[in-house]
């Protein structure tokens, strides 16, 4: 289920993307760092929820168990869904 969200660019809403530009992502564009804060704020519901489900267990959650959150939080099947990797943050920013 494919959805658009539209979203007003008033002066704050261009602020806080301005600082976030500047100050932890350098390389993506507004739309793209629209998406990944928004996966944050997903990834940190499921990992709520589904948190409570491993702390049951009683034991510290595998790598595997967080890899596993944090696909489910993050992929949504978008199909303009754009993956980053960790080497994507490394690239040196230059005008």
């Amino acid at each position: 289920m494919n959805q658009q969200i539209r979203i007003s660019l008033t002066d704050e809403v261009q602020g806080v993307l301005e600082y976030l530009k500047k100050n932890k992502y350098p390389i993506l564009s507004y739309p793209e760092i629209i998406r990944v804060v928004l996966s944050q704020e997903v990834s940190k519901e499921i990992e709520s929820t589904k948190g409570s489900e491993i702390e049951k267990s009683n034991s510290e959650p595998s790598s595997d168990e967080l890899m596993a959150l944090a696909q489910d939080a993050f992929y949504v099947n978008d199909k303009d869904e754009v993956e980053y990797f960790e080497s994507d943050a490394k690239k040196p920013f230059t005008f």
